[in-house]
């Protein structure tokens, strides 16, 4: 297994230091006065608009996440649609929606694990200034669940919700059938966003759908910190500043997504500047960026990992497959950190279990090393001996 970089978000980021400059605060040009000209103050001229543009390899799927299942979709929603949470590449919950993550210290979980209480922050809105509600959150669900919808997935709602209850407008309760330990990851956050009641329940009541509802293509009514202004499939996305935004304007006027259509095309928009901001740089692409001079190339762990899987079904597997020790021994004979510095540019690391950098890791954890004679050894102790051609072999197999 190979752990790929980036959290949430990005799994390398590009920045490209000379245009982002561009997004702190601008000097006023100085506007000359002619000496005949009336002794009335001089006036300013506009600030330069602060913009940016960022590059996606692929469209987001739908600005309704009921319908969306993609990383790059994902990026746009963390952009316009906020979750109840984001969690940091240091593996800390930051909130977004909710106040605080409920626990069974502060009394948002139960001592059994089956209810789950989670507050709304008051001073969040959506765009056109109606507060975001537990409503919300039980109104998706509730469409996450109807057979009218044709979403893309129900996991894990229907797999393990018993119910969603508003307490009140800014508190939830959620039941569940039984105990979950992935829900801080799953339930409105991730891919997972709340939808605006007000907005879609007529569209609900009226078609009995949401599967066409113009939302699912403007999100004109959202509450993250920029808002969707425009959306031409297969070339690009604007976005606005949110001026009613609760958490206060961006400092952004505009941001620009580019969709492009492969990584080759993206790498090109980013050297003749293009493209400010790269997502999802592939490893072999950053000497080039680095030789510029001008980007940046920051990681974050995204808990995604490359994965050799083995049949282990001992109706179909290669007998060897079966034996614990032969699969022991194929990890001890990879040489994986070879593999990332020779393919990834050095920028992956070798994790210890499928949780490698997340809340759920257990850091006392060592990857297996690169230890040939150690494979050797193991495949000796399990009984496939080297044959007379070169080849382990065991009981004529």
């Amino acid at each position: 297994m190979m752990r790929k970089s980036s959290w949430l978000v990005l799994s390398v980021l590009v920045i490209a230091s000379m245009a982002l400059s561009s997004c702190g605060p601008q000097p006023t040009p100085a506007v000359e006065v002619p000496a005949e000209a009336p002794t009335t103050a001089p006036t300013s001229a506009p600030a330069a608009a602060k913009e940016a543009t960022l590059s996606l390899t692929s469209n987001p799927e739908s600005m309704n996440p009921l319908y969306a299942s993609t990383w790059y979709t994902e990026c746009v929603f963390d952009l316009i649609l906020l979750p109840l949470w984001n969690i940091d590449d240091q593996g800390q919950y930051q909130m977004e929606l909710a106040q605080e993550l409920p626990t069974l210290q502060n009394g948002g979980v139960s001592a059994d694990g089956l209810t789950i209480t989670l507050k709304f922050r008051d001073d969040a809105n959506w765009s056109d200034g109606t507060p975001v509600t537990a409503d919300d959150a039980v109104f998706t669900y509730d469409m996450t669940m109807s057979d009218g919808n044709g979403v893309f997935s129900r996991y894990p709602f229907d797999t393990y919700v018993e119910s969603m209850t508003a307490v009140d407008p800014k508190t939830l309760e959620i039941k569940l059938s039984s105990p979950y330990a992935d829900w801080s990851t799953s339930f409105f956050t991730g891919i997972s966003r709340v939808l605006p009641k007000h907005v879609l329940q007529p569209v609900f009541d009226q078609e009995g759908t949401l599967d066409n509802a113009q939302w699912n293509r403007t999100a004109n009514i959202v509450n993250g910190p920029f808002t969707l202004t425009e959306f031409v499939s297969d070339d690009h996305l604007t976005l606005a500043a949110n001026e009613g935004y609760w958490r206060g304007r961006p400092k952004l006027d505009t941001l620009f997504i580019r969709i492009f259509a492969d990584d080759a095309a993206q790498l090109a928009a980013l050297q003749s500047g293009q493209s400010d901001i790269g997502s999802y740089i592939v490893g072999d692409q950053i000497p080039t960026l680095e030789a510029t001079g001008m980007f940046e190339t920051p990681t974050s762990a995204n808990g995604y990992i490359v994965t050799i899987f083995m049949n282990m079904d001992p109706k179909t597997a290669q007998p060897a497959m079966t034996d614990p020790n032969v699969r022991r021994a194929l990890a001890l004979a990879i040489d994986r950190q070879l593999i990332i510095d020779q393919i990834y540019n050095g920028i992956y690391t070798i994790p210890a279990t499928y949780w490698d950098d997340t809340v759920y890791d257990n850091p006392d954890l060592e990857p297996y090393p690169f230890d040939p004679e150690g494979a050797k050894a193991l495949l000796d102790e399990a009984g496939w001996t080297v044959g007379t051609d070169g080849v382990r072999e065991k009981n004529g197999t």
